[in-house]
């Protein structure tokens, strides 16, 4: 009889193992990055928030975020591999003030932030992340002192973006977007 208990409780464990669900799973990987699915409903979010629209979590805008996503993993690769991009808070400090007054200040802006199912924080670190590659193109690419034209910088950016893509192992599961 004291076996009982004890195949009690396996079996219960396993019942509760067959129920589990995946609660997250890679879409994409970039080399050794990967990219998570909670990570693309992230990024259609806080891009949501930052245009003033509505999250929208259809697949197509998943497949276009998860492409936003891969850009950002190969710069932060490069920026990893050595190249040395110095910390902005007070552009992405800049960048959060902004933001806060096109929502008419702190209340307007909270709501707005639940709405779109964005914490602060989440926020912030979107936004520090974005200072970080402006600063990285401006240094990779031109911009600098003598002033680089936009033009020449973009094109010479997407190209550098577009080699990349093509250099690195890349791997996307739409099938996964829900």
């Amino acid at each position: 009889m004291r076996r009982m208990p004890i195949i009690l409780v396996f079996v219960a464990g396993l019942a509760g193992a067959a129920r589990a669900e995946i609660v997250d799973s890679m879409v994409a990987s970039v080399g050794t990055t990967a990219i998570k699915h909670s990570d693309v409903i992230r990024e259609i979010r806080l891009t949501a928030f930052m245009n003033h629209e509505k999250p929208d979590l259809r697949a197509a805008s998943q497949k276009e975020a998860v492409n936003r996503l891969v850009d950002q993993a190969l710069i932060r690769q490069e920026i990893e591999g050595g190249m040395y991009v110095p910390d902005d808070p007070q552009t992405a400090a800049s960048l959060l003030k902004q933001l806060r007054e096109t929502y008419g200040g702190a209340d307007g802006f909270t709501k707005a932030l639940a709405n779109c199912g964005v914490t602060e924080e989440a926020l912030k670190q979107q936004l520090t992340w974005q200072a970080t590659v402006l600063k990285f193109i401006q240094l990779r690419f031109g911009g600098g002192v003598a002033g680089a034209p936009a033009e020449s910088v973009n094109e010479a950016f997407f190209a550098w973006l577009d080699q990349m893509r093509k250099d690195r192992k890349i791997q996307i599961q739409e099938a996964r977007l829900k």
